[in-house]
């Protein structure tokens, strides 16, 4: 695409109800690919936390606060996951 700043990806042009749209590709699936390495990074920080000082974790699983630290965490990943999938959900 001429005017496009970006030497090493590509922008796919369409448009759609008379808007021009560009789209880059790999833009969505590296963040993704961060997202999922950085989520593998603090499960095995957890890991490592629960084997090597296993009296440090056990308060989020036997105090009620920890357990509304689980529930908002897993929360707050569900609306996450909610918003990137309507932001990458693209209807032709």
């Amino acid at each position: 695409v001429e005017g496009w700043a970006c030497y090493h990806s590509e922008m796919d042009r369409f448009e759609q109800g008379g808007h021009e749209f560009g789209i880059v590709g790999c833009a969505v699936g590296a963040s993704y690919a961060v997202l999922v390495a950085e989520q593998m990074f603090a499960s095995g920080c957890r890991m490592l936390i629960s084997i090597t000082s296993p009296a440090y974790m056990k308060p989020m699983f036997t105090d009620p606060r920890g357990h509304l630290m689980i529930l908002g965490g897993v929360l707050w990943m569900t609306m996450g996951v909610l918003v990137m999938r309507k932001m990458i959900n693209f209807k032709f």
